[in-house]
């Protein structure tokens, strides 16, 4: 067995001065003796015959590399170390969150040891915010396994081995910040549990959508031109809510394609689609909203024929006949930022006032007394089913246009 190496003190080496002025030697310091043990486990590890090689130098450096270290309460590796940005920084958070006293810190972290993470999944089950984090390695992504709702908005660099992990996630719901995604990389993330969210990954190619669009929850994208038949067929095939943000252009044969969507679409950022790929969504099979700021009669007569709920939340304003038209629909109608007085608008309100209790989803803003400080406040028929109070408000707007009184025994 060749000799392991004994790990030399400097006669000469330095002493430190403790508080009675005598000189101590920096190795006889507690802060000393770890190191000298950290140095004399690297030694244990490294076999030689007692002349010293470039190879031994070869595995000194490998075995520092491997080395961990202490910094504050986390534990990262020597190579690493010169890597972590804003190391002071992050340090103060990996104290708090530590200690326990301030788990708000996370929301500034840039990087992220695993004995952090750790600390963090231990103390946030239900979800986990770090919108600065722009890398995270495979391990510390092990401990956010069974949190519900992951975010990370800022996280940049996913490898394979990281979309693996993630595949593996249970939660509800991770949102990830990634501008490239491969085909590959994709293929692992459809098997994620829960939903993704995309923010950063703008028009990704055909094959990563085939693949994302098999995910079994509901899938975010940011798409500003959807023209690939390719694309739309296998968005169209997914089963769950689909939101498209950022979008911009689609193609007639696209939206063909996309309005056999079986669930949910979202593309409320579009405001100013043209009616004709409007009459091809409102072919899909779920909730449908759109990002109108105003319509048209025709706009209205053709979201009418939407057999399930719309939201128009780009709304703000509503003139009788649109309201007319739109009182049409079958569905729930949601539109949660108009803004209407019975000053100017009580045709209107009379209008909407006459949808069943159950279906309609649209904001009013009333006079009232509840605030003061404020001449309108918001009022919402969505709620009349919910609590008595909301009940009774909705029974005194009934009365008001004269409508028999609504039934809320079902």
């Amino acid at each position: 067995m060749p000799p392991t190496p004994n790990i030399h003190r400097d006669e000469h080496e330095k002493e430190s001065e403790n508080a009675d002025g005598n000189r101590t030697p920096v190795s006889e310091t507690p802060e000393g003796q770890i190191l000298l043990e950290k140095m004399e486990s690297v030694a244990h590890g490294i076999a030689h015959d007692g002349s010293l090689m470039a190879s031994d130098m070869e595995k000194v450096r490998g075995a520092l590399h491997g080395l961990i270290v202490d910094v504050g309460p986390a534990q990262i590796s020597l190579s690493t170390l010169p890597h972590v940005p804003d190391l002071e920084n992050n340090k103060k958070v990996w104290e708090q969150i530590a200690s326990g006293e301030d788990m708000y810190g996370i929301y500034q972290l840039t990087y992220l040891p695993t004995n952090i993470a750790k600390i963090i999944a231990k103390k946030n089950t239900d979800s986990c915010n770090l919108p600065m984090l722009k890398s995270l390695s495979v391990d510390a992504a092990k401990e956010f396994r069974n949190i519900d709702r992951v975010d990370l908005y800022s996280l940049e660099e996913l490898s394979d081995d990281l979309a693996e992990e993630f595949a593996q996630h249970t939660g509800s719901s991770l949102s990830l910040g990634v501008k490239t995604l491969t085909q590959k990389q994709a293929a692992l993330l459809k098997r994620h549990a829960g939903g993704l969210m995309f923010y950063n990954l703008e028009n990704p190619p055909d094959d990563v959508l085939e693949e994302l669009a098999q995910l079994k929850y509901f899938l975010s994208l940011n798409i500003s031109s959807l023209n690939s038949t390719r694309a739309a067929k296998a968005l169209g095939e997914h089963q769950e809510d689909l939101v498209i943000f950022g979008v911009e252009h689609m193609s007639l044969e696209a939206a063909r394609e996309l309005s056999k969507h079986a669930g949910g679409l979202h593309v409320g950022t579009w405001k100013d689609m043209p009616t004709e790929i409007l009459q091809e969504l409102v072919k899909t099979q779920g909730r449908l909203v759109l990002g109108y700021e105003s319509l048209t009669i025709e706009q209205a007569e053709i979201i009418a024929t939407h057999s399930d709920g719309v939201s128009l939340q780009g709304l703000r304003e509503l003139h009788a006949d649109i309201a007319s038209a739109l009182a049409k629909m079958p569905g729930k109608l949601e539109m949660s930022n108009l803004r209407l007085t019975r000053e100017k608008d009580d045709e209107v309100l009379r209008i909407l006032a006459e949808r069943e209790v159950d279906s309609p989803y649209y904001g009013v803003i009333d006079q009232t007394e509840l605030h003061s400080d404020s001449e309108y406040t918001y009022m919402s028929y969505t709620d009349a089913a919910r609590d008595e109070a909301a009940r009774e408000k909705h029974r005194r707007v009934m009365e008001q246009y004269g409508l028999p009184p609504p039934d809320f025994s079902s």
